[in-house]
């Protein structure tokens, strides 16, 4: 008996011994160490250490106010500025009623965090103690596996609240430790959005150091973005068409969009689209944009500058994001010329600003390329097809909303807009040249000219914050030696999401982009879009008279279902019929 017990045992330790090893993940798979983008939490502390979370802002932050403060600019707007033409009471009203919004949040004159502010100390202690965590028994290694913590507001190479060294130097550490806890192996090194700018920061700091094995890019705006370049520039342009796609696209009860901010029910998000839908038909938009573009150039210079520094602009973290080339531009218009009361007020801004193109910013190409030739694999996603915020001077480029394509893509040559294609000639070069096979289906994108012509997957119609199939990719990216676009056809080079194929989220309506399906793209679904007027025709010619008359009938539809809801809520105020 003892015999037979002896033996059960022996199997039953042999094969709990044996288990991890059989699922443990291949050999050259890479722990994948990732950093976020400005979604990262961020808390006030007060002196005896308690938290109050200041980042991110949700609705609940806006409770009640939405109202007040829109009357509050709008009375010296209409009453001074409109009519007698004097805006500098305008100016301060707007100050008073928007720098609130951000007040715990901005960076002081230096670019230093107020009230010991910085990432919570549940983001600090996981950057301690996940390092440390061995996962080389698990089936693969995760995208978020090993996420870096860091406050997205600072320059990666300053000294964040609560440490001792900079961010570059913190990360370093990390990702020595996720080494070694893991038998020595190197790390694929990811960044979503912002965050790779501090990927790139990293690079040039430590790039020799032999621990990283690949670098990947998630949508990232850290390579620059042109809509924070434009508004940093002062280049703001509202166009009538980009503004209708972005409320079919943003504007429903979700409290990340616009009329979630508000708290706006279904009824009300109705009203607002079929209204802008109207407006567009009939040409009011266009008539307005004109005006609000008259007004702007009298009040930009003054009023832009101010919300900006109210809101980023005391951020050295955003400002990795500005294309380095307009770089004094963004500064000279932002803090002004040289011995002006704001440049000798932020000096200490400006000069974190400058250090990090210095170092970083205006060298991005060269440290990439340092890397390549130490043996380093880079890749990324870039994604398009969504209507980027349609206010700046860029609102028709490709992009995902926040990245534009041609940056994200790195060096991707691209359509001039979102209504235009490739030219003929230049396809046709391409295929003289042997060089088609990096033509888009949807002839918008030539990746040939990437930075890593064979290692950025294109996704059409993804929103930024999608981040599912970027993860897919970015894993079988790491799991794999010099992994491309040709090694494995369910993750080819281009791809399209069909919209109306996800899940539908019962609180909103809206589609959750992460479920829907994502096809390769071809010839037969490459025009499949988020909208359906993606011709430049489209946005020039004028509207028919149906077109008209059905604009009106969709609006007058909606706003007899917000009588009716009025009706039967009979609120006592606007709040309430707002909130349904």
């Amino acid at each position: 008996m003892k015999k037979f017990i002896a033996l059960i045992l022996t199997v039953i330790l042999s094969l709990s011994i044996m288990a991890p090893a059989a699922c443990a993940v291949d050999v050259n798979d890479t722990p994948i160490v990732i950093l976020r983008g400005d979604g990262v939490e961020l808390v006030n502390r007060d002196e005896n250490g308690n938290e109050t979370e200041i980042w991110p802002i949700g609705a609940s932050d806006f409770d009640g106010k939405i109202g007040e403060t829109a009357k509050n600019i709008l009375i010296p707007f209409l009453t001074e500025g409109l009519l007698f033409d004097k805006w500098d009471n305008y100016y301060k009203v707007c100050y008073e009623e928007l720098s609130p919004i951000m007040a715990d949040v901005v960076l002081d004159e230096n670019g230093s965090p107020r009230n010991s502010s910085g990432i919570s100390s549940s983001s600090l202690n996981s950057n301690r103690t996940s390092c440390n965590a061995d996962r080389r028994y698990q089936a693969k290694y995760g995208a978020t596996d090993y996420t870096f913590y860091y406050d997205w507001r600072l320059s990666p190479y300053d000294i964040p609240y609560g440490e001792t060294v900079r961010i570059v130097d913190l990360l370093h550490t990390y990702i020595k430790n996720v080494s070694k806890v893991n038998g020595g192996r190197k790390v694929t090194l990811a960044g979503n959005c912002l965050g790779g700018s501090y990927v790139l920061a990293y690079l040039e700091e430590y790039g020799d150091e032999g621990y990283v094995k690949n670098v990947f890019f998630n949508s990232t705006v850290g390579n620059s973005a042109a809509i924070l370049t434009d508004v940093f520039c002062g280049d703001i342009e509202i166009d009538a068409k980009s503004l209708q796609r972005f409320a079919d696209e943003y504007i429903d009860a979700d409290a990340d969009t616009i009329a979630g901010m508000i708290d706006a029910s279904p009824v009300i998000n109705e009203v607002i689209v079929t209204t802008l839908d109207l407006f567009v038909q009939l040409g009011i938009v266009d008539m307005l944009g004109q005006t609000i573009d008259d007004i702007y150039q009298k009040v930009y210079e003054v009023l832009v500058p101010m919300l900006v520094i109210a809101f980023y602009g005391t951020m050295p973290g955003y400002w990795t994001i500005i294309q380095p080339e307009r770089l004094n531009e963004a500064i000279n218009f932002v803090f002004g010329s040289e011995g002006s009361e704001y440049r000798t007020k932020y000096a200490g801004v400006i000069a974190k600003i400058e250090d990090y193109f210095n170092q970083t910013g205006n060298c991005k190409e060269d440290i990439i390329k340092a890397c390549q030739e130490k043996g380093i694999h880079f890749g990324a996603t870039a994604k398009y097809g969504v209507q980027m915020y349609p206010f700046v001077k860029s609102q028709d480029q490709l992009s995902d909303e926040m990245a534009d394509l041609e940056h994200a893509s790195f060096g991707a040559t691209v359509a001039k807009s979102v209504y235009d294609v490739l030219p003929d000639s230049y396809i046709q070069a391409a295929v003289a040249n042997g060089t088609d096979k990096y033509i888009s289906p949807d002839k918008q994108i030539d990746a040939s000219t990437s930075l890593f012509k064979d290692s950025v997957w294109y996704e059409k119609n993804m929103p930024h914050n999608a981040w599912a199939y970027d993860y897919k990719v970015l894993e079988a990216f790491a799991a794999n030696d010099n992994f491309t676009v040709n090694s494995d056809p369910d993750l080819p080079r281009f791809v399209v999401r069909i919209p109306g194929t996800g899940e539908i989220d019962p609180d909103t309506g809206r589609e959750d982009a992460e479920t829907s399906r994502v096809e390769k793209m071809t010839e037969e679904n490459a025009n499949v879009s988020n909208w359906n007027d993606t011709s430049e025709d489209t946005k020039t010619q004028k509207p028919s008279v149906v077109t008209k008359l059905m604009a009106f009938f969709r609006w007058l539809t909606a706003m007899l279902k917000f009588l009716v809801n009025l009706t039967n809520e009979n609120p006592g105020s606007l709040d309430n019929a707002v909130n349904g």
